[in-house]
């Protein structure tokens, strides 16, 4: 690109210009323009020249200045001076008295930066080799994660494509109360008698005097007092070891369950009538936040209950670190109730399930830990309901204590329960029998 130059031109005296146009007068300014522009840098004013430099159109942004002489005082100027805007000009820094700096700052012109690449030594920035960044352990338990992580995310996708469809095909005939098959049924009935027995109200009160008995006797949930389980000998060495499951573990056994055991369908009326509700729900009871609350419950029981057993060079938990698991317990129940309980179903059907499914999760647990102890196929009835009783003790202090959550409408409408509020647990479990 050319850079434009001041050039001075001279006027003839007493030159007729009134027989010529206005474009004729600017091509002869024009060429005697580029004739001084060639010459000051030394080059032949050729035809070639001239038609070069025009393609640049370098008098587009200069300034025509007329000059006079000193001694005249004519009308007519002496010569025509062409010049391009300041900013443009070279040399102008030396011959006006100007602060450069405030001519680049106002013009816009700004000292070279400087961007050659730096002078390192060597490279810097080196890739990055995973696999001497962690050990072989380590690598392959995140590669486990990740495929965990995977699949509850394609088991998600699903979710929301079913729900996509819901009103088409099986959704849209469970929508119109289409029943279970009978053998889905038959299982959902046995496990439903199961946690009657177990954690619902007003049924898990009414306790078999032995394993198989139909003799039984009223053992309400107390309000108060201490959960120490004394054991003797093996026993109390089998619980002196703490428990050491982790959430990975419990989540799958809680899906495992949640998707193939709990009878939802049998616990409420109107949840039969919701069944995309009962899909969500369903899925809702085996996610991270519920498996998470399981392990600090179960952990948090193992210590009010077992800690007893321990010997006394073993260390115990401290008050301070126990008030902590309960900080935390409540932390977590305080949100999935929130998140529940603005649902339709949310009082009456998701929060009961929540907390049915937390103890059932506790139950898993220490018989996974202890199978000899508490097992369905090796352990002992009477720990068995030993444990349970304390499960609903500590789940009925610190979440349920008027027995809301421990019961199902559609339950309390049988006639085993009527029975049992109305005849048998009068006094005993008045604590109970609100709202029925």
């Amino acid at each position: 690109m050319l850079r434009a130059m001041e050039v001075v031109i001279p006027l003839k005296s007493g030159a007729n210009l009134s027989g010529h146009s206005q474009q004729d007068i600017l091509n002869a300014v024009q060429d005697e323009y580029f004739n001084r522009y060639l010459d000051q840098l030394g080059i032949a004013p050729t035809a070639a020249n001239k038609a070069q430099m025009l393609k640049f159109r370098p008098m587009d942004d200069c300034e025509v200045h007329s000059m006079w002489a000193d001694d005249t005082s004519s009308g007519l100027a002496a010569a025509l001076r062409i010049a391009p805007p300041l900013r443009h000009r070279v040399g102008y820094e030396d011959e006006e008295p100007l602060d450069r700096a405030i001519i680049a700052h106002l013009y816009g012109e700004a000292d070279d930066i400087p961007v050659e690449p730096p002078n390192v030594p060597g490279r810097t920035i080196f890739p990055v080799d995973l696999s001497k960044m962690f050990e072989p352990e380590k690598r392959q338990k995140a590669d486990v994660t990740l495929a965990e992580v995977r699949k509850h995310k394609a088991e998600y996708e699903e979710r929301v494509r079913r729900r996509a469809t819901a009103v088409t095909g099986a959704g849209h005939a469970a929508a119109h109360g289409k029943s279970l098959d009978s053998d889905q049924q038959q299982s959902f009935k046995q496990e439903l008698e199961s946690l009657k027995g177990k954690y619902i109200l007003p049924f898990a009160c009414d306790r078999p005097l032995q394993e198989g008995s139909r003799r039984t006797q009223i053992v309400p949930w107390p309000p108060h007092g201490p959960l120490d389980m004394k054991l003797q000998g093996e026993q109390a060495e089998l619980v002196s070891e703490p428990l050491s499951i982790e959430i990975e573990q419990i989540q799958v056994q809680m899906k495992s369950w949640v998707q193939n055991q709990l009878p939802l369908e049998l616990l409420s009326s109107s949840g039969r009538k919701e069944p995309q509700f009962l899909e969500d729900l369903r899925g809702a009871l085996w996610e991270t936040e519920v498996c998470q609350l399981i392990g600090v419950l179960a952990h948090l029981l193992y210590w009010l209950a077992f800690s007893c057993c321990r010997r006394p060079e073993q260390p115990r938990l401290s008050q301070f670190a126990l008030q902590g698991l309960v900080t935390t317990a409540h932390e977590s129940w305080v949100k999935l109730e929130r998140r529940h309980k603005s649902s339709k179903l949310g009082a009456s059907l998701a929060m009961p399930c929540v907390l049915l499914t937390l103890k059932y999760g506790m139950e898993v647990c220490f018989e996974s830990q202890y199978p000899s102890l508490f097992g369905e196929q090796h352990g002992e009835w009477f720990m068995r309901q030993d444990l349970i009783e304390r499960i609903n003790t500590l789940l009925m202090r610190l979440f349920d204590p008027d027995g809301t959550y421990a019961r199902f409408g559609r339950l309390d409408a049988t006639e085993k329960s009527f029975a049992l509020y109305r005849k048998r647990l009068p006094r005993k479990l008045a604590q109970y029998s609100r709202g029925v």
